[in-house]
């Protein structure tokens, strides 16, 4: 049997690749962050350009006549014409809000998963042995006395670790 003791380190490090999925997370929102706050901001940008004011009544009646000649015009010339649904608009700005308020999220769950992961104070004991030989304990707990095993103990000794450690492993308080 050998168990030895690997350290006393950060849980991320205890964990590696709950650290490395955190800090690929970290990647991709920063890099989908600013590419989608970009789009939003010009998508504002040209709704605030688009907001249409009601004219008063004269200017109103002076577009209306000058539409219609410019309409009967467009006509006579066979023109293709244009026209811009405002709704189109609203809804693009509707998906690229809701996608930041997701990246967002992200960022937060980020952010506390890796101060889970940043908790110092967690130690770590390598194992290799058959179950009995780690203790009466443990060889109950496994029942297997014929396999040999490779296993890691982490033990936790102040309360800030665990803390941590019951929450990255699910562990009831």
């Amino acid at each position: 049997m050998t168990l030895s003791l690997l350290g006393t380190t950060t849980l991320g490090v205890a964990v590696p690749v709950a650290l490395a999925a955190q800090l690929e997370l970290d990647t991709s929102i920063n890099l989908a962050l600013p590419e989608v706050q970009a789009k939003l901001d010009g998508a504002l940008a040209a709704q605030a350009q688009l907001t249409i004011t009601p004219p008063s009544l004269v200017t109103s009646l002076v577009a209306a006549m000058e539409l219609v000649a410019a309409l009967e015009a467009a006509i006579a010339l066979d023109l293709p014409n244009a026209s811009l649904d405002l709704s189109i608009l609203a809804n693009v700005i509707a998906e690229l809000g809701a996608t930041l308020g997701a990246l967002s999220a992200s960022a937060a769950f980020s952010g506390s998963l890796s101060a889970l992961l940043a908790t110092p104070g967690v130690t770590a004991y390598a194992f290799t042995g058959k179950e009995q030989e780690l203790g009466p304990d443990a060889a109950a707990l496994l029942n297997d006395a014929v396999r040999q095993n490779v296993g890691v103990l982490l033990l936790a000794h102040d309360g800030g670790a665990i803390t941590a450690l019951r929450a990255m492993f699910g562990l009831p308080s």
